[in-house]
């Protein structure tokens, strides 16, 4: 009989889960739970499991699993492990475990009572170089190190201008994002020296660097982890001393090199760790070059390889892989460094108080679908919808990182869902009881004609059809500049007024967006919902997200690649602004219609438009530029292959990509300054 697995929590790392399990349980039946709507069977159907649950508690009734993944956010950690353990599952449960030592202690005689098995995702300890590092001490004889340094570093780019919300389960921990990165380092520094005797704790903000260091001494060992928001480059690094060797593990790039005692003279020692150090780093980084053109680097390694071991212990093949002791002695100096941030915070000396204003609501909220709001221009858009406190937003979105960003709101909720899994039933109850429609939904991650087509066309009308079908009053569109094409003319002024342009053969996009439009205003001939149709240029931000595409850092700045001559001038808008005007549109009595172009004051140059908003941002930037000429060649060539062998996806280098950065067409925007009150230079103001 197939073993049954529950999965409690459908968030990023549930995918890894996943596919560790079916890796060691081929034949398992994988069952999954999370509250949010449509989140756990979006992620069902992604990895055809066996069924979806709304919460833990049926799935545990009606499955009766043999083993459960406990994958939900950290303040349900305990709540959960409860009732899988009562209901007689064996569970792994992802880290953080828990911050109450006596908690833990309960949970795990309540494993031991009920004869299953307790195991906490530590998988900082199976990382391979980990791995390796644990066999050298094994081999000295179980030797315990005499000191250990760890510096962990998240990391901290220009361009992540969307921070997670405050309500987010990272920022909700006690101690924040420091804490949660803190339990990787400390679990595995625990594991090596055992429970801490004397702790201390000291917290840094200063330069713009969020720093937390965490001490601590053992029976014999040493033990000193920083972790930090801001010190660049972004590394993660643990050094280990036995008393004949020093291990340094780097865990970004899973390298391990070892220095051991050596007896000479001392030129002659330092020449050969030198050598050695040398050697072993040009290994290790050939080793991982070699992996990567196999694809065999996979996604946490650790936590694959603590799975594994898990199925293994279950079979009575092993030792528990995170030993309960270990587990429980983590949980202590959590404990402990947790308290003494609370101290600091009710002490005042860290973490500003949040106020929120309450805004009087004289009228009935109106209900306004956003799909897509995970993506740029949705997420952005969410957060200036609340601002008014005038609607309520149903915010459809994918499972990846960025839905995490939508604050968390009464008068929000997030629904999963994919679109390709929608019959035209979905998209009829999906606008039930909806008053305006905004359709930032696009393409995302197509490969093929067949891929665009439906996501920009197919989608984009069923989800009209349905609007119209359940009586919304509005429909905005948001298709893109590109219909007009990619035409080098800069005497060329394009309005409204002139005709789209055909798109190519590997034009995939621009032919769907004309598609789309061309069904969608055939479809708003009969009045409803009324149609407004925007027609923005490259979005960006104010912080400089999505501006730094092709680019990347250097020590102060940036390098960014040019094609071309950088001289041309493209359409940019800033993804506020348009949030702001969709925002304004809405709560106007009279809904403008038809098609709008709505980009940003052209006046500069590529390249004089991204050093201004670098010397904005403070940073340096140079530009490193690639003939236009040579990449179309190129693109031309490759395009014909592809051609030829009939491959149904487009090459990663066409003459769109090259053309698209090329361009240097001017698009005019005055019917919607006259009639939206558009302003092109407030939408590409630094």
């Amino acid at each position: 009989m197939a073993k049954r697995i529950g999965i409690v929590g459908c968030g990023l790392i549930a995918d890894t889960h996943v596919e560790a399990i079916k890796a060691v349980e081929p034949t398992a039946e994988i069952y999954v739970a999370d509250p949010l709507p449509g989140k756990a069977e979006l992620f069902r159907r992604r990895y055809n499991l066996k069924a979806s649950f709304h919460d833990e508690t049926t799935l545990l009734s009606e499955v009766h699993p043999f083993s459960v993944h406990v994958l939900s956010p950290p303040q349900y950690h305990v709540q959960h492990v409860q009732r899988c353990l009562e209901a007689g599952a064996n569970v792994l449960v992802e880290k953080p475990f828990c911050f109450d030592l006596e908690q833990a202690r309960k949970l795990y005689e309540l494993a031991s009572d009920a004869r299953v098995v307790l195991c906490v995702d530590h998988s900082l300890l199976f990382q391979p170089a980990v791995m390796r590092m644990r066999q050298l001490l094994k081999r000295a004889g179980n030797a315990v190190p005499l000191s250990i340094d760890c510096f962990y570093g998240l990391e901290s780019d220009y361009s992540d201008a969307n921070k997670l919300p405050d309500t987010h389960w990272k920022r909700t921990l006690p101690g924040g994002i420091l804490v949660d990165a803190l339990v990787h380092p400390m679990s595995l520094a625990v594991f090596l020296s055992g429970r801490p005797l004397a702790l201390n704790v000291t917290k840094l903000d200063a330069c713009g660097s969020e720093q937390l260091r965490v001490t601590w001494k053992a029976a014999n060992t040493l033990v000193c982890i920083t972790v930090s928001r801001g010190i660049q480059p972004f590394r993660r690094v643990t050094f280990v001393a036995a008393k004949d060797f020093l291990c340094t593990i780097d865990h970004s790039t899973e390298v391990l090199a070892v220095q051991e005692t050596v007896f000479g003279p001392r030129s002659l020692r330092k020449l050969y760790n030198n050598l050695s150090l040398a050697w072993q780093l040009e290994f290790g980084t050939l080793n991982t070059a070699w992996k990567f053109a196999r694809g065999k680097i996979r996604q946490n390694p650790g936590a694959r390889a603590l799975i594994a071991a898990y199925y293994e212990h279950l079979a009575g093949r092993c030792e528990n892989p995170v030993p309960p002791d270990s587990v429980l002695d983590t949980t202590f100096a959590l404990q402990r460094t947790v308290a003494f941030l609370t101290r600091e915070t009710e002490h005042g000396h860290s973490t500003e108080s949040l106020t929120r204003n309450t805004i009087e609501i004289r009228n009935p909220l109106r209900t306004v679908l956003v799909t897509g709001a995970s993506g740029f221009l949705g997420r952005t858009l969410c957060r200036k919808l609340l601002e008014t406190g005038e609607f309520r937003i149903i915010a459809q979105v994918r499972r990846s990182p960025n839905a995490d960003k939508l604050p968390a709101h009464t008068h929000i909720r997030k629904l999963y869902a994919d679109f390709d899994h929608f019959t035209q039933d979905d998209f009829n109850r999906l606008v039930q009881g909806v008053d305006d429609v905004v359709h930032c939904a696009h393409a995302a991650r197509a490969k093929t004609w067949a891929d665009y087509e439906r996501r920009n066309v197919q989608h984009s009308l069923a989800l009209y059809d349905a609007s119209a079908t359940a009586g919304c009053k509005h429909f905005i569109h948001v298709s893109s500049l590109a219909v007009y094409g990619m035409s080098c003319r800069a005497d060329k002024m394009v309005d409204e007024k002139v005709p789209v342009a055909k798109g190519g053969i590997w034009e995939f996009y621009i032919r769907s967006k004309i598609l789309a439009e061309e069904g969608l205003l055939a479809r708003a001939a009969n009045g409803h919902p009324q149609l407004l149709i925007l027609r923005p240029g490259i979005l960006y931000s104010a912080e400089g997200e999505r501006l730094f595409s092709r680019s990347f850092i250097t020590r102060g700045g940036r390098i960014f690649l040019l094609i071309g001559s950088g001289r041309n001038h493209l359409p940019y808008t800033r993804v506020d602004v348009l949030a702001e005007l969709i925002t304004g549109v809405l709560q106007r009595e009279s809904f403008p219609t038809g098609i709008y172009n709505v980009c940003g004051d052209q006046s500069e140059s590529v390249q004089e438009f991204l050093a201004r908003r670098c010397e904005k941002l403070g940073m340096q930037c140079r530009f490193l530029r690639i003939p236009a000429v040579l990449l179309w060649v190129a693109a031309f060539g490759l395009e014909a292959l592809y051609w030829i062998t009939r491959q149904q996806r487009a090459p990663k280098l066409t003459r769109y990509v090259v053309n698209s950065a090329t361009r240097d067409l001017r698009y005019d925007c005055t019917k919607a300054m006259r009639e939206l009150g558009w302003d092109p230079r407030l939408a590409v103001a630094p």
